[in-house]
């Protein structure tokens, strides 16, 4: 099947009334679905040398759609892939590494003052960050591949060019209405309220000690297939083409690691857990066709709602209420009771979720600092304060009580919390 003859069998899926989800699912990713053009001048060389091989070593590639090879889906072949030269790094090597937006690194080095870092790993920061910046939602690494979390670095606005959107037989300036709409609409609540539970979670000590306990019980598993086993976000009608069924495997270690890993994942309602301390909320599901396979988490873990197309709509309100009463039920898991609470139709003080925004990206930060500079930012919190209230929009003290308030829930060495 050619690149068009794929583009084909894809947008014929493509329906008006759910444009956004086609072209954020399929047409970005089908931009190099064929082996992407590399920029020497600005490619790492690992990224070059990775590319030169596959060219020769089509084997390599997992994801395959009948004999065409998919590098798109390849994320250790992008030009953000770890240079050759750190792969035997201490930090890296083994190890999930997370890197920090450019701007808030530079922002901090300024502040408490470059001398007061190690220039080795200062100079290996800068570059990891300067890479993984090239897109949005890279928030680091992992056996030399990408990590991609949009909860920790949200996804910049979906843009694409009128060539590639008339490749698609759709109208630009119908696409760029509605993706305008979906964004003033739904985009920013649905990522705001996903955000927003992620730091509950990571400041909550039953979840950080299941999730301890889950991940240490199963190191071996984790050093070879890691934490996240979803790949829900591979098209299911292709999905189907190109992997094997991931319960094909006789690997008694992957069986009893997946099973633990799903019951983990429904009981705290989250589509996958891509690293440690990175967990993906459930997202709501609304399209046309829901494969039978999640069927049962979907019951477990929220609601499944049918509405034939012969029924008008209800009026919002109406909605509003139908769906609140059949979510939010009595017998709703206490271990979420606090967040059902904070969430629910009659709280009309939603900005209890801005805290939670705010710290989930505060404590992870925080963390990465005092895990591999501390002695850079020893007697150096308060500057870092400041840095920290400039990025989060909001006032140094708001940023000191937010830190009181994480060591106050989770202990006074929270930031050495380490599931190894």
């Amino acid at each position: 099947m050619t690149k068009d003859g794929v583009k084909k069998t894809l947008t014929e899926k493509c329906k008006w009334h759910n444009v956004i989800g086609v072209l954020a699912l399929y047409l970005d990713p089908l931009r190099e679905v064929m082996m992407p053009e590399i920029d020497e001048s600005s490619a790492s060389f690992s990224s070059i040398q990775n590319a030169k091989q596959i060219n020769s070593e089509g084997s390599e590639v997992r994801f395959r759609l009948e004999d065409l090879p998919i590098y798109a889906w390849e994320t250790k072949y992008h030009n953000s892939s770890l240079p050759i030269e750190y792969h035997s790094h201490s930090f890296i090597s083994g190890n999930y590494f997370f890197t920090f937006p450019s701007e808030l690194l530079e922002a901090i080095v300024e502040k408490i003052g470059e001398e007061r870092f190690d220039g080795d790993l200062l100079k290996m920061e800068r570059e990891l960050s300067r890479l993984c910046n090239k897109s949005s939602s890279h928030v680091g690494y992992w056996q030399e591949g990408i990590i991609t979390c949009s909860e920790i670095n949200p996804q910049s606005e979906l843009s694409f060019t009128d060539d590639e959107i008339q490749s698609c037989n759709l109208n630009p300036l119908a696409v760029r209405h509605a993706l305008r709409k979906y964004k003033d609409r739904d985009s920013k609540f649905l990522e705001n309220s996903s955000r927003a539970y992620s730091g509950w979670l990571l400041t909550n000590p039953q979840f950080l000690s299941e999730h301890d306990t889950l991940l240490s019980s199963h190191h071996e598993a984790i050093q070879r297939w890691g934490t996240s086993l979803n790949l829900s976000r591979i098209p299911e009608m292709i999905r189907t083409q190109i992997l094997p069924d991931p319960k094909s495997s006789e690997d008694p270690l992957w069986s009893e690691y997946v099973d633990q890993c799903k019951e983990f994942c429904t009981r705290w309602r989250l589509d996958d857990l891509v690293a440690p301390y990175l967990p993906v909320p459930s997202k709501p599901k609304m399209a046309g066709q829901i494969p039978e396979t999640i069927l049962e988490n979907l019951f477990q873990s929220g609601g499944l709602f049918y509405l034939p197309d012969t029924i008008p709509l209800p009026s919002r309100d109406q909605l509003r209420s139908l769906l609140d009463d059949a979510l939010h039920r009595e017998d709703t898991s206490e271990h979420l009771a606090e967040w059902q609470n904070i969430i629910r139709s009659d709280n009309f003080a939603k900005n209890q979720m801005n805290p939670f925004i705010r710290k989930l990206e505060l404590q992870h930060y925080w963390k990465l600092l005092h895990q591999r500079h501390s002695s850079a930012i020893n007697r150096r919190i308060g500057k870092l304060h400041e840095i920290f209230a400039e990025r989060l929009e909001t006032t140094p003290k708001q940023i000191k009580n937010d830190l009181t308030s994480i060591k106050k829930q989770l202990g006074a060495d929270w930031e050495k919390r380490d599931w190894s």
